[in-house]
């Protein structure tokens, strides 16, 4: 029988974007306070454990969003394959996530990266991995995924350096005014 998780993957914002120079990877350094904003994607994942007799994990990545960003091409899918090939559990499983999108897309709001962290975190929930501050296997496999991610592994102020993934929490920073 699968077990289902439902969960709210947050927007944010980048308040004072500073863009310092180019990387050889190709990617910018850059300097931002990283802010999340009430806005959110609804995700229901799902895991199933599959008979003995698989060969394979199966992962079906659905969400509602216009562009039709399905399967490979989500990154949501790419979270799953790598969690799956980086921690090489025994057994093989049917992962299904279904996105409803309510982020706009492409608009620098962190929207894919916060579904993929979100699967990230349902992840190792679910196979009862540590979810820790600190840098960690989960915190890497973020940073691999993209720059974004691991900031939405925390969901917290946090002031970003590098390409965004170098982060510096700001526990007392708050806006308490609205955000348009």
């Amino acid at each position: 029988k699968p077990k289902a998780y439902r969960v709210n993957a947050p927007a944010k914002i980048n308040i004072g974007l500073r863009v310092l120079s180019k990387r050889k990877d190709g990617f910018h350094n850059i300097e931002t306070i990283f802010y999340p904003i009430e806005i959110y994607d609804s995700l229901k994942i799902s895991i199933e454990k599959l008979p003995y007799t698989a060969a394979a994990n199966r992962i079906i990545v659905k969400a509602n969003s216009e562009l039709k960003i399905e399967n490979e091409k989500n990154i949501c899918y790419r979270a799953v394959k790598m969690f799956m090939d980086r921690f090489k559990f025994k057994d093989f499983y049917k992962f299904s996530v279904q996105i409803k999108k309510n982020i706009p897309t492409g608009a620098g709001l962190g929207g894919g990266s916060s579904d993929a962290a979100c699967v990230l975190k349902v992840l190792a929930k679910h196979f009862r991995l540590p979810v820790s501050d600190t840098p960690g296997p989960l915190h890497k496999l973020a940073c691999e995924l993209g720059s974004d991610v691991p900031f939405f592994l925390r969901v917290k102020p946090a002031y970003a350096e590098g390409k965004g993934e170098k982060l510096t929490l700001l526990p007392g920073f708050e806006i308490r005014s609205k955000i348009l």
